[in-house]
C-alpha cells in the first residue's frame, strides 16, 4: 500500500518555478514554451510546456496508434526537487498527482526526454510507467569554456541579444554533437 504524502501539489506561477528550477534542475534554465507549472510543497516543481518541436505529435500518433493532437499532448520540460533527496517522497507520486490536474485540462498525452549527456536514464519515467520510444538523433549543441551547453536556437537567440551574428557567436564556442535522448510517452488515464 502506498502511502499518502504529506506534500500538496498545485499549480504555480511561472516566476515561482523558474526560481525553482533554475536553483536545482541540472541545465539551470527554464523554458520559455511552458504552460503548466506544478509544486509538490518546497520539494518539487515539474514544468509543462508546447513541445518545441510542432509536428512530434504527428510522430507520436504513428508510433503509438494513438488519436494525438497539438492540443492534447505537451511535453514534461523540466522536474527537479530539492537536494537532498528524501527518501519517502518519490517523484512518480508527485508526476500522478501532475497528471490528475493536467486530465482535468483536457490534456491526454505527454512526451518527455532523458538526456544521457547528463546521466539521465529514464528511471522516474519507467517509475511512473511511460512508455520508451527509442532514442531521438544526435544534436549540434555549443558548449563554451566554462562547460554550459547551449542548443543552436539558445546560441542565435544568443546572438541576437548581444547584437552579433550567428557566426561571431560560435566563435566563443566549440561545436559537438551531444549524444541521443532517451524518449519517452504517457497516456493520461
Amino acid at each position: 500500500m502506498v502511502k499518502q504524502s504529506p506534500l500538496t501539489t498545485k499549480i504555480i506561477d511561472y516566476y515561482k518555478a523558474k526560481d525553482f528550477t533554475v536553483k536545482w534542475h541540472y541545465s539551470k534554465t527554464m523554458p520559455k514554451n511552458t504552460k503548466y507549472c506544478f509544486a509538490w510543497g518546497d520539494y518539487a516543481v515539474a514544468v509543462f510546456g508546447i513541445p518545441p518541436n510542432r509536428n512530434i505529435y504527428k510522430f507520436l500518433s504513428r508510433k503509438t496508434q494513438e488519436n494525438i493532437t497539438r492540443d492534447n499532448l505537451l511535453e514534461l520540460t523540466r522536474l527537479c526537487r530539492v537536494e537532498p533527496k528524501r527518501e519517502n517522497l518519490y517523484l512518480s507520486q508527485f508526476l500522478s498527482h501532475c497528471f490528475k490536474n493536467l486530465k482535468q485540462k483536457e490534456i491526454k498525452y505527454i512526451i518527455s526526454y532523458s538526456d544521457l549527456y547528463y546521466n539521465h536514464t529514464g528511471g522516474v519515467y519507467k517509475a511512473t510507467n511511460f512508455i520508451f520510444l527509442g532514442k531521438t538523433k544526435k544534436q549540434l549543441h555549443f558548449i563554451n569554456k566554462k562547460g554550459n551547453l547551449l542548443s543552436k536556437k539558445a546560441l542565435s537567440n544568443y546572438a541576437k541579444y548581444n547584437n552579433i551574428t550567428f557566426a561571431e557567436a560560435k566563435r566563443n564556442f566549440k561545436s559537438i554533437y551531444t549524444e541521443e535522448k532517451n524518449r519517452w510517452f504517457y497516456k493520461i488515464r
